[in-house]
């Protein structure tokens, strides 16, 4: 396994899975297994970068906040999807809450990670929101 500027790089250990194509609600529980325990203390925010056939090849806990938000930065998303080679990547964060209705800057923040990555032609395939029992998938509310 290989580490890169403090982002894993999976592809060397799980050539041929591919979680998204098998099951797309497997990777909810993916966000969830990489949040762990903290998953009603704190906010996460976790990004996985995918090849062109949607299988994992890298992934990072890109922010750790409080129980109401997390600060993330685009330029390092932007790096890391960069580094890791990725032609899209899925974004997700946890509500402590547990409601998983977006607020209005995690909207703004989708937007703007959207068009960050699309001037370098990576994709944003997903942005997905879960708490301890359920997940919203900004695709599947048509907010992506």
């Amino acid at each position: 396994m290989k580490y890169y500027h403090k982002f894993r790089l999976v592809k060397d250990v799980i050539e041929d899975y591919n979680p998204i194509k098998q099951n797309p609600d497997s990777i909810k529980d993916e966000i969830r297994k990489d949040i762990g325990y903290d998953i009603n203390i704190r906010e996460y925010f976790v990004v996985y970068f995918l090849d062109c056939k949607l299988r994992i090849i890298g992934k990072n806990i890109l922010s750790i906040g409080s129980e109401t938000v997390t600060v993330i930065s685009i330029k390092q998303l932007v790096t890391y999807a960069l580094l890791s080679g990725a032609l899209s990547v899925i974004i997700g964060h946890n509500h402590p809450s547990g409601d998983t209705t977006p607020s209005g800057t995690d909207k703004k923040t989708t937007q703007e990670i959207k068009k960050a990555l699309k001037l370098l032609d990576i994709g944003l395939t997903d942005h997905i929101i879960v708490t301890k029992d359920s997940a919203l998938s900004f695709i599947e509310e048509d907010l992506l």
